[in-house]
């Protein structure tokens, strides 16, 4: 499940999310800042019109470490770029990693920078800034009932990521030698939600 803010020329996408690395998993909330395609009217101004969303420019990971306490920030960071559709790399930050919320909040203040930096022109930036600043408060609860804190059992986590389970399957292959399945799914997964 997704929760998306629709703006003029930028859409903010947040979700829960759930990785599996080589000695860890790792899971909370994840916000994707989107371009909108424009796209030529069609019919009279009542017709539902298509929305296009396609590019993406900057993606923060709140992620803490499963197992290790709710709220730990261990694995937040954050891709200021995106060549093509993936991710150039990771950034960690020490203000991210102590308060992943608080400072995704103060980003999202000033998305100019944040397209500037990917290399994304908007038509009207100071715009774009100014509607994702007025939504902020109803994007950062959507941050906040996505995020790690929130998610109360593996079986919860699954349930909020039941459109991702080809990206599960092949990273316990890549990292698990495709041993075991979805870690979610074993009988001590309960023990690592408990903390």
């Amino acid at each position: 499940m997704q929760t998306l803010f629709h703006f003029s020329e930028v859409v903010v996408m947040v979700r829960h999310w759930y990785e599996v690395g080589t000695g860890h998993e790792e899971h909370g909330a994840r916000i994707d800042l989107r371009t909108v395609t424009p796209i030529v009217m069609r019919g009279s101004r009542s017709v539902a019109q298509p929305i296009l969303i396609d590019g993406i420019f900057w993606r923060a990971d709140l992620f803490d470490t499963v197992g290790l306490p709710k709220g730990n920030g261990r694995s937040a960071h954050f891709h200021p770029r995106f060549p093509g559709m993936e991710p150039e790399y990771g950034n960690f930050d020490d203000a991210l990693n102590a308060d992943p919320h608080g400072w995704a909040a103060r980003q999202l203040e000033d998305i100019t920078a944040m397209a500037e930096t990917a290399g994304v022109r908007l038509a009207d930036p100071e715009r774009s800034a100014a509607e994702v600043r007025a939504g902020l408060p109803v994007i950062m609860a959507a941050v906040e009932s996505y995020g790690a804190r929130s998610c109360v059992s593996p079986e919860w986590c699954r349930s909020m990521t039941t459109d991702t389970g080809y990206v599960i399957d092949g990273q316990v292959a890549d990292y698990r030698g495709g041993e075991g399945g979805d870690p979610r799914c074993q009988p001590e997964a309960a023990a690592a939600w408990a903390v």
